[in-house]
């Protein structure tokens, strides 16, 4: 409430000195309504925030008046869901596990088992899983601008973060000191797969078009954004083989080295009626 009640009040003062810069008084549960529910993530109107904090409201006691359960799921939902902007190659990030993959080439299980032992046990490794979690969770805020546009700032960011977990006796002051040393990894040092050729695309690209269109989508980004499940008749090793061949007809070296070369395709037999 002390944090909604700064909100509003920050907000009345804008109305008179239309330069001041409003915080937001969102709690975590609101944080996920407004991105889960709110068209186009955003929250437009008091109107929209109002019904955020309601329908959050509710949430937290669909299984009674003991909210801790609840609360622990709401944690867990938004660092398995938050919104982190996308990434060169990869497209949309949500989720602390695909940001620590996207944005700085760090494996989750890792970084998992990193955190859940005790520090001591290997400082620097600790430092910097915490340093590189902690900075995805600051960039919430403006994903966009702080892991695309501005590492520096959030680096900074981060280091401020730290210092306010150290003075809440939330992690010791050696720990958010040797973390502060650490500087964040950049997208340069993440070892991509090899891109998925156009050619092996195409059944499932064809089948894509065609559901947007049944739905109404007009792009392929928001087809992407629904979760559904679509069964196809495309036969895809046969399609493989197929395409396969043809490929290596305008290779004759390689077909001759496979074998493919001096072989017809079976072609159905039609015979007269007597």
């Amino acid at each position: 409430m002390g944090r909604l009640a700064q909100a509003l009040l920050e907000k009345g003062i804008s109305l008179i000195d239309t330069n001041r810069n409003v915080p937001g008084g969102s709690t975590l549960p609101t944080q996920i309504e407004k991105y889960r529910h709110s068209p186009e993530g955003l929250t437009s109107s008091m109107v929209d925030k109002l019904r955020q904090m309601a329908t959050a409201s509710l949430r937290a006691y669909l299984d009674g008046s003991n909210t801790l359960p609840m609360r622990r799921k709401t944690v867990m939902a938004y660092l398995n869901t938050v919104p982190l902007a996308a990434a060169p190659r990869i497209g949309e990030v949500n989720g602390v596990g695909d940001g620590l993959w996207a944005w700085y080439g760090l494996d989750f299980a890792e970084i998992n088992q990193t955190l859940s032992t005790k520090p001591a046990a290997h400082k620097t490794a600790y430092a910097s899983a915490l340093k590189h979690v902690l900075s995805l969770i600051v960039a919430e805020r403006r994903p966009s601008y702080y892991l695309a546009a501005n590492r520096k700032a959030l680096d900074a960011l981060t280091d401020d973060h730290l210092d306010l977990l150290a003075s809440a006796s939330i992690i010791t002051p050696e720990l958010a000191e040797l973390a502060k040393k650490v500087k964040l990894r950049s997208t340069g040092q993440r070892i991509d797969p090899p891109a998925p050729r156009f050619v092996d695309q195409k059944a499932a690209n064809a089948q894509r078009i065609q559901i947007a269109a049944l739905l109404g989508e007009r792009r392929l980004y928001d087809l992407d954004r629904l979760d559904l499940q679509v069964d196809t008749t495309i036969n895809q090793p046969a399609q493989k083989i197929v395409s396969q061949y043809l490929q290596s007809l305008a290779k004759p070296e390689a077909a001759a080295a496979s074998g493919l070369i001096g072989h017809r395709l079976l072609q159905p037999t039609i015979r007269s009626a007597a």
